[in-house]
């Protein structure tokens, strides 16, 4: 879900990146995406959940914010979403009550209603960077590589330069996509923004994207091969014929 994690990632031993399995897929689950931030500022980035058109929300809208909050402290998470709903009513440009949307409804596995509050709440602040964040955990858990891509694309566009999760998920989509040449190009801007390697799960996915490049062009190169020794007993099979000729 894309809540903060409670507990930290492990980092990955070389013994266990080793043992790992082909996989046709990384699921980012499996690589604690989640995890990589620790509460809601964890990205790295200001922005993450900071949003101006907050600050213009009238009255009634932040009360039914605020009382949408409470509802899911007391673990009442549709009546939390009835009040956010009436939030986004009253000011349908309150990108956090959008994003708080997003996030009950994700809880309750509405993944589609979800994916549709976040996006409204990038698309009322798009300096909202949770918005494109959530919106992606979220299509990772539907194996919805395209959506991730292309929102994530928006955030590393917007903001190349403010955490590794962006990259580390964008990265993640296109592996997911079989794209790997993008791959490879996100999770080495994603290592780049984390030269202190805080977190493993870059260097888990680069293996990974490294190990399915090498099996490609050990494919290319089996074929190559291939293609030389036909084309190298060809000739052999022709001088065999015209000596047997009277």
């Amino acid at each position: 879900m894309p809540q903060p994690a409670s507990e930290a990632a492990q980092p990955v031993s070389e013994t266990q990146r080793v043992s790992q399995p082909d996989r046709e897929s990384v699921d980012t689950g499996s690589v604690a995406s989640s995890s990589l931030w620790s509460d809601l500022g964890g990205s790295g980035d200001p922005r993450y959940t900071v949003s101006v058109s907050a600050l213009a929300a009238p009255e009634k809208a932040r009360k039914a914010l605020s009382r949408a909050q409470e509802e899911g402290r007391k673990g009442k998470l549709q009546a939390a979403c009835d009040y956010l709903k009436k939030a986004v009513a009253i000011y349908p440009r309150y990108a956090v009550a959008w994003l708080e949307l997003g996030r009950f409804q994700a809880t309750q596995s509405s993944f589609s209603d979800a994916q549709e509050s976040f996006r409204q709440a990038v698309t009322s602040d798009s300096n909202l960077t949770a918005g494109y964040v959530d919106f992606a955990i979220v299509s990772a858990q539907q194996k919805n590589w395209q959506a991730m891509a292309d929102m994530t694309d928006t955030l590393v566009q917007r903001f190349p330069d403010s955490s590794p999760v962006y990259w580390f998920l964008n990265s993640a989509a296109y592996y997911n996509l079989g794209r790997m040449r993008e791959a490879q190009t996100s999770i080495t801007r994603a290592l780049r923004l984390d030269p202190r390697r805080k977190l493993p799960q870059l260097e888990y996915l680069y293996g990974l994207i490294q190990r399915r490049e090498n099996l490609i062009g050990s494919g290319a190169n089996l074929q190559v091969s291939a293609s030389q020794d036909t084309g190298r007993r060809a000739p052999a099979t022709a001088q065999m014929t015209d000596a047997g000729q009277p």
